[in-house]
């Protein structure tokens, strides 16, 4: 399994560019957003998402065409060497695009540091195992220890495809540096058929992959920087 990291950062001339992988119903979102600084976010996330796609099948990126199913989780339209899953997550200027060829994938990223009011917030997402958990922390690591949180069940949720229908609180998983589905009130969710893998990158964001099954090797890359090696390695 792949986990891109995409920079973001556009100056006006690939934002353009950017803007014309997009397919209609992502031009409009992009239009109502309320500043340059998230428009540009969003085009490049979305474009950036086409361009590990299509690198990964082997075609421009403007022939990556998307689907999306009825709770709005996109997909590869069907085609020949189509079957891949694949997650998308953006915030402020980084996102992480997960893929897999064998099995569905979620992913999540959410910036540090969080502010020490960031656990408060999240009170009513979490379970009482995780409550507990990041309570007996000291006060300074509890908004790290609920970020965790968040997005390790941000990633469970995508991954299965339902997304936030599904509420939060049901699952448990742990606040440390060791990612692990713990319990679920959903049946769905056996902890013992759920993998999680997390990373964080120099104090600036921290992010999740969620996918069914055994566990398996993930490699966390750079786009545009690793995707040479990526491909190499791949056949090798």
């Amino acid at each position: 399994m792949q986990i891109w990291h995409l920079d973001l950062r556009l100056d006006r001339s690939t934002f353009h560019r950017a803007c014309a992988l997009l397919d209609p119903q992502e031009r409009a979102r992009c239009d109502r957003l309320a500043s340059s600084t998230l428009r540009h976010r969003y085009a490049a996330a979305h474009a950036g998402l086409r361009r590990v796609l299509g690198h990964r099948l082997h075609c421009p990126p403007a022939q990556v065409l998307l689907a999306r199913d009825p709770g709005g989780k996109p997909r590869l339209r069907p085609g020949p060497g189509r079957a891949l899953h694949f997650s998308l997550s953006h915030a402020g200027d980084h996102a992480l695009v997960a893929i897999s060829g064998e099995h569905p994938v979620g992913v999540d990223l959410e910036l540090l540091p969080p502010g020490q009011e960031f656990a408060a917030d999240l009170a009513g997402q979490m379970s009482p195992q995780e409550t507990q958990a990041i309570a007996a922390l000291p006060e300074t690591a509890r908004g790290l220890a609920a970020l965790r949180c968040w997005v390790r069940k941000e990633a469970l949720l995508k991954a299965s495809g339902h997304g936030l229908a599904l509420a939060p609180a049901a699952l448990s998983v742990s606040c440390d540096e060791s990612p692990r589905l713990l319990g679920s009130a959903i049946s769905q969710y056996e902890p013992g058929h759920w993998q999680l893998a997390a990373q964080e990158h120099s104090g600036a964001w921290t992010g999740a992959v969620a996918w069914p099954g055994a566990p398996e090797t993930v490699e966390w890359l750079r786009w545009p920087e690793d995707a040479a090696r990526a491909d190499a390695g791949r056949h090798a």
